[in-house]
């Protein structure tokens, strides 16, 4: 007997990346993606349920918006399966999604392809998958991603200042260089970026530039 597929739905905004995921998923026998889209706005309305919708997003407020509800998708496809490929290391948010009861986050760069295709697997019949980084993030109280408030005043003065103005900023909050480069050092790992444009990004996309604080 054939053994029946797992349909997939891809939700990706980066067009190559898209397109290197749907060969990786079509690389196994067992997947077969049913659309694969720029954004949640493009899915077909009359397009059948797929078994699992794998978003790939930096972070889940792109998908699920800013009070991260999964309501819409579980009225619009009841019987599908939601999987999150994320930058997001945040404990709080990963907490909101598990309690709502998604059934699979894997965090980029922390998870191997091979890992990732088992997430959707394990999702497709009906359980919580969650890759191994989230799962130490939530159980260990030592492991903490969350940004302080002296980082977040540091990313909202660079925002204002220039990235190009450690010095200022350094002025500004009055401590030393060597100090703000200690800050950005963890804001880098906790991030998980290399640079200052990219803090800046994510800064924009968590909402922490939007809320005023200095």
């Amino acid at each position: 007997m054939q053994q029946t597929k797992i349909q997939i739905g891809l939700v990706e905004s980066n067009a190559f990346n898209r397109e290197t995921t749907v060969y990786a998923l079509t690389s196994q026998p067992d997947f077969e993606v049913m659309f694969a889209v720029e954004d949640v706005n493009q899915v077909p309305p009359g397009v059948t349920a797929p078994d699992v919708i794998l978003f790939c997003a930096w972070y889940p407020a792109e998908i699920f918006g800013e009070e991260l509800s999964m309501a819409y998708w579980r009225i619009r496809m009841p019987q599908t399966h939601l999987v999150l490929l994320t930058a997001n290391k945040i404990r709080a948010v990963i907490e909101v999604l598990a309690n709502q009861g998604i059934e699979g986050y894997a965090i980029r760069q922390s998870v191997s392809t091979q890992a990732l295709f088992d997430i959707i697997r394990f999702a497709s019949h009906s359980g919580q998958a969650l890759c191994q980084a989230s799962k130490e993030i939530l159980s260990d109280p030592r492991i903490e991603t969350d940004l302080t408030r002296r980082e977040v005043q540091i990313i909202h003065l660079l925002n204002q200042v220039g990235i190009g103005n450690r010095k200022q900023v350094a002025n500004l909050l009055g401590v030393s260089s060597f100090t703000i480069n200690q800050h950005l050092k963890n804001i880098f790992a906790k991030l998980d970026v290399s640079n200052l444009a990219e803090v800046i990004e994510h800064g924009r996309a968590l909402g922490i530039l939007e809320s005023g604080m200095v």
